[in-house]
């Protein structure tokens, strides 16, 4: 005869013990998927915004000029999706009264996909081009420049302070100032558009996140990421960093290099619109010298005039120049090298045309 055995098995204590770890274990686990997801889409998206960067600087190479945003109500499908619209104000967003221009990608124009144009969310990047710089010519793309205000946080935005990129000394313009933005506004969306062209409301978005969907001025905010606050990822580019590629490569003149060629065509024409004076003895202009610009679209300053004479013995200072960036500060000037005096163009003058 078998005795009789008393079945064994888990308690409900002992249960519950194992479904908590069990829990515990799922938690962590899940979270650690959601950071790695998370951390993915973020570099997917940066690198989508690299990309980006190369193509624009591809443009300027062919164009000499940034592109106007494409039509972002237009989504991925819509007409003329992804193209450079043929009346920028038209189909575009004005920013700050149409000082910048916003809109999404124009990825066909550029030569890329749809998805190139979108988030790793599937939202369209958000595309602000100052208005300037859609209209920049051979002659002038040397001279570009940004007029976008980069803050840290929306509080610094209505202060105007901690500007992350600020101008040095009392300059107002400088290289520092963005010309483009492209914004991904993150997982939550808030003010981006679905490739659909529709608009995600900003209601639910942070201020931070709301100075990135205003249309009102040329202030933006790339602040430290956080889920909860500030999601958005801006990748903010000045003049420099589109344009120094093609410098080094030297495919574009920088804008010293430009500005000292029109200085050398100023002097050449020096040669054709002198003469001799009627003392003998001196030069004199007897036709205006042409109005040649700099980079950035000035007149260059061309340090003489018609009622003075050009005389050998004469050591004034001759300030051919260009007046730089911003031209009510003299901290960014650029006068002709090496700096020249009125007896120097007496010199030149005999070397070019002759006479006393």
């Amino acid at each position: 005869m078998v005795p009789n055995r008393k079945l064994s098995g888990f308690s409900l204590v002992e249960m519950a013990i194992v479904l908590v770890i069990t829990g515990l274990i799922l938690g962590t686990v899940i979270g650690a998927m959601n950071v790695q997801v998370t951390g993915q889409r973020i570099k997917e998206t940066q690198e989508r915004q690299r990309v980006i960067k190369e193509a624009l600087i591809n443009y300027i190479r062919q164009n000499s000029r940034l592109p106007c945003p494409a039509d972002i109500t237009a989504g991925v499908t819509g007409t003329n999706a992804g193209e450079v619209p043929a009346d920028c104000a038209a189909s575009t967003i004005a920013v700050d009264s149409g000082a910048a221009r916003k809109g999404t990608i124009p990825w066909k124009t550029l030569g890329l996909n749809a998805e190139s144009a979108q988030d790793a969310y599937g939202r369209l990047f958000t595309y602000i081009v100052t208005d300037e710089a859609t209209t920049r010519d051979r002659n002038t793309i040397s001279g570009l420049r940004g007029n976008l205000l980069i803050y840290p946080t929306a509080t610094d935005v209505t202060a105007n302070t901690n500007r992350l990129n600020p101008c040095n000394g009392a300059l107002t313009i400088c290289d520092n100032l963005a010309v483009v933005a492209i914004i991904s506004h993150g997982a939550n969306g808030f003010g981006a558009y679905s490739g659909q062209g529709s608009v995600i409301s900003d209601a639910g978005a942070s201020d931070d996140e709301k100075a990135n969907t205003d249309h009102a001025d040329l202030k933006l905010v790339d602040s430290d990421f956080n889920q909860q606050s500030f999601d958005d990822y801006v990748l903010w580019l000045k003049p420099s960093e589109l344009l120094q590629p093609l410098t080094n490569s030297g495919a574009l003149l920088d804008a010293r290099a430009f500005n000292n060629i029109q200085f050398e065509r100023l002097l050449a024409a020096l040669a054709t619109t002198t003469t001799i004076d009627a003392s003998g003895v001196c030069y004199t202009l007897s036709t205006t010298l042409p109005t040649l610009k700099d980079a950035w679209g000035n007149d260059i300053v061309p340090g003489v005039s018609a009622s003075q004479p050009i005389c050998g013995a004469d050591g004034t200072d001759v300030p051919m120049k260009s007046n730089g960036m911003d031209t009510s500060d003299t901290n960014d000037d650029q006068q002709i090298s090496p700096a020249l005096k009125v007896n120097d163009l007496f010199e030149y003058l005999q070397h070019m045309i002759g006479g006393p």
